[in-house]
């Protein structure tokens, strides 16, 4: 046995007044009395009193000295051997995904979660330590290690649901990082198993899973919500909702309705009927200029188990007109062009005429170069000549010669077919090591810039006149596509939802396959032996007292 403060042995000198005490005897004093007759006959009886009742002195100091013993015990805090051996090193990892927040009455899963985790605290003995990990959207250490169950109690209440799925891989390695710096560490999880992927592990440390029954009532909720406006109409807003079912009691009841709301009057209302069908998607164009906020909001007059799915909301931005400046003589194809893009404000202006300082403009630069010190958002750079940000154009041209290959997957590319496009000559070029090039003709680049950077430019190697009627079709493509790239209002908007796993509330088949080398975990020594010895010390000294106090009014210690 070992203790974890044996200076409290000291505290046993307190034994010496004690018994010096018992052993002051006070003498007896003389009175005169009228006759010694009634001494003198109750004499023999003191002569044959019993032993015990001449060392009831005795008696009740061996019970004090064992009460002070007993405190003294107490206070060095022993440790019993078995305890010193079976001492745990837990790492405890709490799912708090969304759908942790779906009950089955007034108790949720993760409140069932943190009950079983305060049972295990609870038990928790005077040399065991946890550590106790949040698996939300990312792993989260609520209390580091610790044996204080006071503090890790405390910690547990903070425990809270997350609004989106929980990553329980990355918590898992985490976990099992921070069990393997200690001696016989293991990990707990503690989940309800709705999560999207396999779980595995191959690390030696021993990995134990509780599973938290998730509810069976049924579900019905938004999985996805988004909105972005039209590239063709950009004053229409096209909407999308799908909505997904899990567990339903009675297809043929299970009846809802969905309502939108744009600025908060009400546009439209879906009845809902899913029948066998897991989920139903509907998308809605509504035609509106300004910024828009706009809600969905899922009821039905069933009980639902995750009501955290039921209603979402996003914001549109107001439709933005981009500016777009025309660099280069008089040129109706390029004018008729710029005038046909909607929600953009074009106008032509000559090389002497550019703003010292650009701002979120778009210039399209022809048969004109920009100044070397002419850095504005966005530039167009149709058959530019000598050195600039485009690089170098080499001496010479090529002759006639055509489009061979592109990058189909851009997106200033698209719908652009370039399959056909024929050119008398171009010019080529040595590119900056920031340009990516976009076309070739042959080895040599055609269409190539820097579109990623915080200062975008596109340049052609080859000029509208010398290009053939093809690409005049497919330019006013082109410059569609760079007009929408530019254009904040292309940007879609999607509502933060706990997602499609979490809706649905239906457990991974194979949830909890975790691999490990070691499947042994520490031993259930039950309650009487995993509480502390301490508390034991307490108890005996409470039955001490209420000895001491039967004993003496039995006028054995008094």
């Amino acid at each position: 046995m070992s203790f974890l403060w044996p200076y409290a042995w000291f505290f046993s000198l307190l034994a010496i007044p004690i018994v010096l005490l018992y052993l002051i005897r006070a003498l007896p004093r003389r009175r005169p009395v009228s006759t010694l007759l009634f001494w003198e006959q109750i004499q023999p009886q003191l002569r044959s009193s019993p032993l015990w009742r001449k060392l009831r002195k005795i008696l009740s100091l061996l019970f004090q000295l064992l009460f002070l013993f007993l405190l003294i015990f107490l206070l060095a805090r022993p440790l019993l051997p078995w305890q010193n051996k079976e001492s745990a090193t837990v790492v405890y990892v709490i799912d708090t995904s969304a759908s942790m927040a779906a009950s089955a009455g007034d108790q949720s899963s993760l409140d069932a979660a943190r009950q079983v985790l305060k049972d295990r605290i609870v038990n928790l003995r005077a040399t065991d330590e946890v550590l106790i990990i949040a698996a939300g959207k990312s792993p989260q250490v609520i209390q580091r290690w610790t044996s204080n169950r006071r503090l890790l109690l405390e910690r547990i209440g903070t425990i809270a649901p997350s609004e989106s799925e929980g990553d329980l891989t990355a918590a898992l390695d985490l976990a099992t990082n921070l069990a393997e710096q200690r001696e016989q560490g293991r990990v707990v999880l503690i989940s309800d198993g709705v999560i999207s992927e396999k779980l595995t592990s191959t690390t030696t440390v021993p990995v134990e899973v509780i599973s938290i029954d998730h509810p069976t009532r049924s579900n019905r909720g938004l999985a996805e919500f988004s909105a972005r406006r039209s590239r063709l109409d950009p004053q229409t807003i096209l909407i999308r909702a799908r909505l997904v079912q899990s567990n339903p009691t009675n297809p043929d009841e299970d009846e809802a309705k969905l309502e939108l709301r744009v600025n908060g009057q009400l546009t439209d209302v879906l009845p809902l009927q899913f029948g066998e069908e897991p989920q139903i998607e509907k998308t809605w164009r509504i035609p509106m200029e300004g910024a828009a906020r706009i809600e969905a909001n899922l009821s039905s007059e069933a009980s639902d188990a995750f009501p955290s799915d039921d209603t979402a909301s996003l914001t549109i931005e107001a439709v933005e007109t981009l500016a777009v400046r025309l660099v280069s003589p008089p040129n109706p194809f390029l004018e008729a062009i710029l005038s046909s893009l909607t929600l953009v404000d074009a106008a032509r202006i000559l090389p002497e005429n550019l703003p010292a300082e650009p701002g979120d403009e778009l210039y399209l630069f022809y048969r004109s170069a920009p100044p070397e010190d002419f850095n504005p958002r966005a530039m167009v750079l149709i058959q530019p000549e000598g050195i600039g940000v485009w690089g170098e154009t080499l001496p010479g041209s090529s002759e006639e010669s055509l489009v061979t290959d592109w990058v189909e997957e851009s997106d200033l590319l698209r719908h652009v077919d370039l399959d056909q496009v024929v050119f008398p000559k171009f010019n080529r070029y040595a590119l900056p090591p920031s340009a990516e090039t976009l076309a070739w003709s042959f080895a040599d680049p055609v269409v190539f810039g820097d579109w990623e950077g915080e200062n975008r430019w596109l340049a052609t190697a080859f000029g509208l006149e010398e290009s053939d009627l093809v690409y005049r079709t497919v330019f006013p493509i082109l410059i569609g596509n760079i007009v929408g790239s530019l254009s904040r209002t292309s940007e879609a908007a999607s509502a933060a939802l706990p997602g499609e796993t979490e809706s649905r509330l239906q457990a991974y088949p194979d949830r909890y396959t975790l691999q490990s080398d070691e499947t042994d975990t520490a031993p259930d020594i039950g309650f009487f032996s995993s509480l502390p010895l301490r508390n034991w010390l307490l108890i005996l000294a409470l039955g001490w007292t209420l000895l001491e106090w039967r004993l003496y009014h039995r006028r054995i210690t008094e």
